[in-house]
C-alpha cells in the first residue's frame, strides 16, 4: 500500500496492492486493514482541525480579553 504523496493532511488517494492470486482471507484482511487505515487517517485530519479552530478561538479569546482591559473592564 502506498499513500501518495498529498498534502500532509490530506489521504484522497490510497493505493492498494496487486491482490490476483492471493487467498480470500488474505485480500480482506488487506480491505479490513486499509479501511482502518483510512479511516484513522481521516479522524487524524478531523483532529488536527478541530485542534487548529481551538487555538484560533484561544488566541481570539486573549486578543478580547487584552482589549477588555485596554478599556477598563
Amino acid at each position: 500500500m502506498v499513500v501518495t504523496r498529498q498534502p500532509r493532511d490530506c489521504v484522497d488517494r490510497i493505493r492498494c496492492p496487486d491482490i490476483n492470486g492471493l487467498p480470500s482471507e488474505v485480500v480482506i484482511l488487506l480491505h479490513d486493514s486499509l479501511v482502518h487505515i483510512v479511516r484513522m487517517r481521516r479522524g487524524i485530519e478531523v483532529t488536527n482541525r478541530q485542534v487548529q479552530s481551538a487555538r484560533q478561538a484561544a488566541w481570539g479569546s486573549i486578543f478580547l480579553l487584552a482589549e477588555l482591559r485596554r478599556q477598563g473592564f
